[in-house]
C-alpha cells in the first residue's frame, strides 16, 4: 500500500470513529434561533431552479459553477430513486457542465460491465437503441424515462463533434449483474461469462480451461437464490477460478492488445474485476441461505458493493485522462463523503463510495445533495406499477428546515451558511427520502444542496 493509499484508508477509519462516538438525537427539533439564521440567509442565497427539459437553456444552473471550482469530480447523491426531477436535474447539470466547464463524462448508479453498450453507442453509433437501453443499464434504470433521453442527447451531441473533437463518454460504477435485483436484464453470470468470450479470442486453450472449471456454476448464478446452494468448497473454487481469470489477463496484457485492441483489452480487464466484484458481494452471504432467510447479510455485501465502485470511478478517471471531468449520480447513501447511517429498517452503518473518493481526490470531490419532500413515485419494473407516495417528513428531518423556504427548487451552497447555521449542519441530522430516514452530518457529507418539491414518477409511459 503506498502513501496516499494509506492515508486514505487511515482518513476513513477515523471518520468512521469519530461518526460512531456521535450521540445520535433523532428526534430534536430544529432550534428557533437556527430556523431565523438559516431561513435569513437560504432566502439570500439560494439560486432557484426551473422545470425545464433537456433541450432548454441552462443559465439558471450558471451559479453552480463558481460552487464546483476546479473539481474533477461533481457528484449529485438522489434521495428517491425513479422520481423524475432529480433526473431531469441531472441531465440538464451534466448539459451545463459540458457546454460550460469541459466535462466529458457521466458515471451512474448502473453495472460497470453493462455501460459498454452505452458508451459504444454514444460515441460511435453502435447498436439499436432499446436494446442498448436495455441490455446497457442494471437495477431496472432502463424504465426512467430521463435515462434513456439523456443518452440520445449524448449520441447527438457527439454526431455533432467535429472530427477528433474529445466525445462525451457515459460509465456505470456499480457491481456488475445487479446481483439481488431480480428486474435487471443482465444477470450476475453476465460478467463472467463476457470475460470468456474474450478469453477466447485471445487465448482460446486458457478459456477452455478456465470454462471447465466454472460452467456448472453458470445457472446458480442467475439469481441470488442459486448461489445460496453452493457448499463452501464449491464457492471457493469459483472464486479460485474467477482469480485465476483476473490473473491471466492481467499479466497477459501485451499478447492480448496486440489480438484485439487496447480499448477492447481494458474493458476486458475490468470486465473479469467486475466478475470478481459480483463474486465477492455473493460471499458474504450465510451457509446455507434461501430466500426465506432474509438478507440480513447484505448490510455487508453494500460495503463491498461501495468499495468496487469507488474502484470503478478510478479506472474511470484513468481512462479520461489527467484533464477529464465526471459528474456522478448514484443514492445519497453511496455518495455521502462521510460515513452515515441507514434505516434499513433498524439503523445500519454505511461507508459509500463517496468517502473513498473523498479520501482519494480531496478537494477535486464536490458532492451535491438532493433533498426531497412530498410526491408520489412508482415501481417502474413492475406490472401493473404500485404507485409510492412520499409519506411527510419526521418533525426531526432537516428536510422541513430547507422546506421552510418555500421555493420548490433551488440550490443551495452550504459553505457559506453563518456560523451558528453551519455548527448546526455540521452535526448529524436525521434525513428523509420519503419512507425511510438516513443519518449524517448535511454539510460534513455534501456541500451543496439540491432541494425539489414534490417529486413525480420518472416511468416511461406504459
Amino acid at each position: 500500500m503506498n502513501r496516499a493509499d494509506t492515508t486514505g484508508t487511515l482518513g476513513v477509519l477515523a471518520s468512521v470513529l469519530a461518526l460512531f462516538a456521535v450521540s445520535f438525537s433523532l428526534h430534536a427539533q430544529v432550534p428557533s434561533d437556527i430556523q431565523v439564521s438559516f431561513l435569513k440567509w437560504a432566502k439570500r442565497s439560494l439560486h432557484p431552479v426551473v422545470s425545464a427539459d433537456l433541450g432548454s437553456p441552462t443559465k439558471d444552473l450558471a451559479p453552480i459553477e463558481k460552487m464546483i471550482g476546479d473539481a474533477k469530480i461533481v457528484v449529485v447523491g438522489e434521495f428517491v430513486h425513479a422520481g423524475a426531477e432529480p433526473l431531469i436535474f441531472r441531465n440538464r447539470l451534466f448539459k451545463h457542465l459540458v457546454k460550460r466547464n469541459g466535462f466529458t463524462a457521466i458515471g451512474i448508479e448502473s453495472g460497470v460491465v453493462e455501460s459498454r453498450l452505452l458508451n459504444d453507442y454514444v460515441t460511435q453509433g453502435k447498436g439499436d437503441f432499446a436494446t442498448v437501453l436495455k441490455q446497457g443499464l442494471s437495477q431496472g434504470s432502463d424504465t426512467f424515462r430521463q435515462n434513456g433521453e439523456l443518452i440520445q442527447w449524448m449520441r447527438q451531441y457527439n454526431d455533432r463533434l467535429p472530427e477528433g473533437a474529445v466525445k462525451l463518454q457515459v460509465f456505470g460504477m456499480d457491481v456488475p449483474g445487479s446481483p439481488g435485483n431480480p428486474d435487471a436484464a443482465q444477470r450476475p453470470d453476465m460478467p463472467l461469462r463476457v470475460s470468456l468470450d474474450y478469453l477466447h479470442i485471445v487465448d482460446p486453450n486458457a478459456a477452455m480451461q478456465l470454462e471447465s472449471r466454472v460452467e456448472r456454476f453458470f445457472p446458480l448464478l442467475r439469481d441470488t437464490a442459486g448461489y445460496g446452494t453452493l457448499k463452501q468448497t464449491e464457492r471457493d473454487t469459483l472464486t479460485a477460478a474467477i482469480d485465476d481469470l483476473v490473473s491471466l489477463i492481467q499479466r497477459n496484457r501485451p499478447a492480448y492488445v496486440e489480438k484485439t485492441s487496447a480499448e477492447d483489452y481494458e474493458w476486458a480487464e475490468r470486465t473479469a474485476i467486475g466478475a470478481h466484484q459480483t463474486d465477492a458481494w455473493f460471499r458474504l452471504m450465510p451457509l446455507p441461505w434461501k430466500l426465506g432467510d432474509g438478507f440480513e447479510w447484505t448490510r455487508y455485501s453494500s460495503q463491498v458493493r461501495d468499495r468496487a465502485m469507488a474502484d470503478n470511478v478510478e479506472w474511470i478517471l484513468n481512462r479520461l485522462g489527467p484533464h477529464g471531468r465526471i459528474l456522478l449520480y448514484a443514492a445519497v447513501g453511496h455518495m455521502t463523503s462521510t460515513p452515515a447511517r441507514i434505516d434499513n429498517p433498524r439503523i445500519v452503518e454505511t461507508i459509500g463510495a463517496g468517502t473513498y473518493l473523498k479520501a482519494r481526490y480531496g478537494s477535486d470531490f464536490v458532492g451535491i445533495l438532493n433533498l426531497v419532500k412530498d410526491g408520489e413515485i412508482k415501481y417502474c419494473s413492475a406490472h401493473p406499477r404500485p404507485s409510492m407516495p412520499l409519506k411527510s417528513p419526521p418533525e426531526s428531518a432537516a428536510e422541513n428546515l430547507f422546506a421552510a423556504v418555500n421555493v420548490p427548487q433551488y440550490v443551495l451552497d452550504l459553505r457559506s451558511a453563518p456560523a451558528n447555521v453551519s455548527s448546526w449542519l455540521h452535526q448529524v441530522r436525521d434525513h428523509w427520502n420519503g419512507s425511510s430516514m438516513s443519518h449524517f452530518a448535511t454539510a460534513d457529507a455534501f456541500d451543496i444542496v439540491y432541494y425539489v418539491s414534490p417529486v413525480t414518477s420518472a416511468c416511461i409511459p406504459e
